[in-house]
């Protein structure tokens, strides 16, 4: 496999003192030049060197977070967890959140449902699949319309 990318010597630490490493191109491939100045990743596993995808800017992925297909992260996001990106989407100034966020209706505490198991950014919607976790009244109502888990699509 040609690897499109490689690692520079300029790093950035998370507030946890993760340390992430800049990428250039190594080669030309969709409307990336050879020599172009990426984002921050932690390790290969986190950027494909297949198909167009690409981290750009000050952008930064790390932990088991996947860029993959055509996607683009850049500006400022910041994807961790077991979060993909794929398809087509491109991703700018978003924090994509690690797995087993709460799950509420209207962010009310009170109105718990579940946890996020699978954050996923697909086609430029945002999939949060997961288990229905709470034994609340939402809960119970949600598990009748969709089985024992819930998936939460935001364009």
């Amino acid at each position: 496999m040609l690897y499109k990318y490689h690692f520079t010597d300029q790093v950035y630490y998370t507030p946890k003192g993760i340390r992430l490493n800049r990428i250039v191109a190594a080669r030309d491939f969709g409307n990336i030049k050879a020599g172009t100045v990426g984002g921050f990743i932690k390790t290969m596993e986190n950027l494909s060197h297949e198909g167009d995808c690409w981290v750009t800017d000050d952008a930064r992925v790390y932990e088991d977070a996947k860029v993959c297909s055509d996607a683009r992260v850049g500006g400022e996001a910041v994807v961790r967890g077991r979060a993909i990106i794929t398809g087509a989407s491109i991703v700018r100034g978003y924090a994509i959140p690690s797995q087993n966020v709460p799950i509420r209706l209207d962010h009310k505490s009170s109105q718990g449902v579940g946890h996020t198991n699978r954050i996923v950014i697909e086609a430029n919607q945002l999939l949060a699949e997961g288990l229905i976790s709470r034994d609340t009244s939402w809960a119970r109502d949600v598990a009748k319309s969709g089985g024992n888990g819930l998936l939460v699509v935001r364009s």
